[in-house]
Parts: C-alpha cells; sequence; structure tokens
C-alpha cells in the first residue's frame, strides 16, 4: 500500500537520484515486500538489487538479479561495499539513529554513488489552521508520534520529503 500511494505521489517514479544507465550495486533498506527492489530490477537488468529488511516476508519468484536478506540495517554492514546506489523509504521514524545509518551508506557507496531517502509526515496538517485538536486523526497521529518518540527521540520525517545526496568522486 505505502509503494501505491509513493508512485501515486512521485508520478510512477520509483526514484529521483541521477544514477547512470548501468549500475552493478543497488540496495533497498527495509525492502518491506519487496516490490521496489523487483520492480528496480525489472528496469536495469544489469545490476545485483539487494533488499535487505528485519522480516522474511518477500516472496521467492524474483528476477534473476534480486535477492533478499533478512538482515537489520543499523547493524555493521557485511553484505559489500562499492555500492551504486542505496535507496530506503519510510524508514526514518524507525530508525535509532538516521545519522549512523547515512555514515554506514556512504562509507559502502563507491565514489559518485548516490542514496535517496523518501519519507513522509506522520502529523495531520490543515493549510488554514481550522483542524481541531480533539479530530479522532489528529489524535491518533499524535499518539503514534508520540510512541515513535519513545524508542529514543524525534522521528517527525519532512513531509513528503525526497533527500538525494552523492558520495564525491575523490
Amino acid at each position: 500500500m505505502l509503494h501505491a500511494m509513493m508512485m501515486e505521489v512521485t508520478n510512477g517514479k520509483l526514484f529521483y537520484a541521477p544514477i547512470d544507465d548501468n549500475p552493478q550495486k543497488i540496495v533497498d533498506l527495509g525492502t518491506g515486500t519487496g516490490i521496489w527492489a523487483i520492480e528496480v530490477g525489472d528496469l536495469y537488468p544489469s545490476a545485483e538489487v539487494t533488499g535487505l529488511d528485519l522480516s522474511p516476508i518477500q516472496p521467492v519468484w524474483v528476477p534473476p538479479n534480486v535477492k533478499f536478506l533478512v538482515d537489520d540495517v543499523e547493524d555493521t554492514w557485511l553484505n559489500g561495499d562499492n555500492i551504486d546506489f542505496v535507496h530506503l523509504r519510510n524508514m526514518v521514524p524507525i530508525l535509532s539513529s538516521p545519522v549512523a545509518l547515512l555514515k554506514q551508506v556512504f562509507d559502502n557507496l563507491k565514489p559518485g554513488g548516490w542514496v535517496e531517502l523518501q519519507d513522509v509526515d506522520g502529523a495531520v496538517h490543515c493549510d488554514d489552521g481550522t483542524l481541531p485538536s480533539d479530530w479522532p486523526l489528529v489524535q491518533f497521529c499524535d499518539l503514534m508520534i508520540e510512541a515513535f518518540a519513545k524508542l529514543g527521540g524525534d522521528r517527525t520525517p519532512p513531509c513528503l520529503g525526497v533527500i538525494i545526496c552523492m558520495k564525491p568522486d575523490l
């Protein structure tokens, strides 16, 4: 459902990073059902696409260049380096340290490689200030944000934010 929502919001774009036409290594952090990794694997048959997630809920029948590993993306990475593109979506609220994860990402990107984070804001907003604070959806979202905060701080990502960074060539 989240993948379908993001495809609607992005007009069908799987990502915005300007990766080249022949990437060799793509990693999808927090792959979930693996649908993003599968679609990218179909789009780039030259690439080895690896989806990482704590839950083994991905399908068995996938393109030959796609594999899934059960792994905690916040642990030390043992799945290789020299990565062309790292993708993560809807992960910021559940990460214990987004900064530490991004350091690991950059340590494993090849020079000129890209990382893209896509996240949505879990809060309910109103542009004219008329949203009542006791509206049930507002209360529900506030409780969710509070629950995530109890996991280790402020986990409210930017509203429909997309962050793209490149590791510079050195």
